[in-house]
C-alpha cells in the first residue's frame, strides 16, 4: 500500500506522462481523451496537501478518488484508447469507485408496492387494487440504492454482507397513527455486491376501521448507519 507521499509522486509522474503523450499525439479523439484525463489529474493535484494527503474529504471519498485514478491510469496506458484487458481493468476500478460513492450518498428506498407474490428483483405481483380486509396479511416490496456491503469471512470464504432494519407506520385520513411496527433485521450475504437489491416485509393489518390509509416506511442501512424513507407513501383502503 503506497504512502501518501508515494501516491503524490505517482500522481506527478502520471501527469508528466500524459503531458508527454499529448505533445506527440496527432489523433484528435485520443488528444481529447488525454486532455480530459489531464484535467482530472490536475484537479486531484490541487486537492493534495504538501504531505500528499487529500484535504477536507472523508476516508470513503479518498478511496473513491483512488479508484478513479486507477481507472484513468488504465485508460492512459493505451494512449487514451481502452482496448481488451485495459477496458476490463478500467471498468473494474470504475465499479469500485461507484461503490464508494454509493456508500456516501443518501439511502434511496424506491418502487414500493403492496404485493401478493414476490419472486425476485422487479418480479412481483401487485394486488389488482390496494383494497384489504381488517387483519389481512400483505407483503410490502421495495428496492434499495446507495447501500453499503462489507466483506465478511464465513466458512473460510470471503463474502459481502448487507444488513438492514426496517419500521413502518400506518396513518388514517385524519393523520392519526393507527398501527406501527418493526421488521426483523435482514442480513444478506453474496459472493459479490448485488447490483439489484430489493427487500420485502410482511405486515398483518390490525382490525382497522373501514376507510383510507397510508403506509410510511423507513429503512436503516446498519453497515453505513444511515436511514432512508420510502420515496412515496403507499395508499390503501380497508373495506
Amino acid at each position: 500500500m503506497p504512502t501518501p507521499s508515494e501516491e503524490k509522486s505517482q500522481l506527478e509522474a502520471s501527469i508528466q506522462k500524459l503531458e508527454s503523450q499529448l505533445d506527440l499525439e496527432t489523433d484528435s479523439n485520443r488528444r481529447n481523451a488525454l486532455e480530459v484525463n489531464l484535467q482530472l489529474f490536475d484537479f486531484l493535484r490541487h486537492q493534495l496537501a504538501n504531505d500528499g494527503t487529500l484535504t477536507s474529504i472523508s476516508v470513503e471519498e479518498k478511496k473513491y478518488w483512488e479508484h478513479q485514478l486507477e481507472a484513468i491510469e488504465m485508460m492512459t496506458r493505451g494512449g487514451g484508447e481502452a482496448t481488451g484487458g485495459a477496458a476490463d481493468a478500467t471498468l473494474a476500478n470504475l465499479r469500485k469507485a461507484m461503490t464508494r460513492l454509493e456508500s456516501i450518498a443518501e439511502l434511496q428506498i424506491k418502487n414500493g408496492a403492496f404485493c401478493c407474490e414476490i419472486t425476485g428483483f422487479g418480479k412481483h405481483k401487485p394486488f389488482p387494487e390496494n383494497k384489504f380486509q381488517p387483519g389481512q396479511p400483505i407483503l410490502v416490496y421495495c428496492e434499495v440504492e446507495n447501500y453499503e456491503s462489507q466483506d465478511r469471512e464465513i466458512d473460510s470464504k470471503t463474502v459481502v454482507q448487507s444488513r438492514f432494519q426496517g419500521s413502518y407506520q400506518i396513518h388514517n385520513e385524519d393523520g392519526q397513527q393507527v398501527q406501527a411496527g418493526d421488521f426483523p433485521t435482514i442480513e444478506d450475504t453474496a459472493p459479490q455486491r448485488r447490483r439489484d437489491f430489493y427487500l420485502y416485509f410482511k405486515i398483518d393489518l390490525n382490525q382497522l376501521e373501514p376507510g383510507n390509509y397510508r403506509l410510511r416506511m423507513e429503512i436503516e442501512d446498519l453497515n453505513a448507519q444511515k436511514k432512508g424513507n420510502l420515496e412515496q407513501d403507499l395508499l390503501f383502503i380497508v373495506q
